[in-house]
């Protein structure tokens, strides 16, 4: 839960299900959803971009 929680306080709640849902569909374990949130939120530190923009980019298809 704790590991939940940290990943919504640094991105989103919306992107945490969005991994999770990304890991349920292929079968993969939590470590998949770990990750594509590590991922997600390199790309957002590395470019300087706000979360918001990356959320907007996985509801896109990203």
């Amino acid at each position: 839960m704790e590991e939940l929680s940290k990943w919504m306080d640094d991105l989103s709640s919306e992107m945490v299900i969005e991994a999770m849902h990304r890991s349920v569909e292929k079968n993969k374990p939590w470590a998949y959803a770990r990750k594509i949130l590590k991922n997600w939120c390199k790309q957002t530190k590395k470019r300087n971009i706000p979360s918001i923009i990356i959320k907007r980019k996985v509801k896109e298809g990203f």
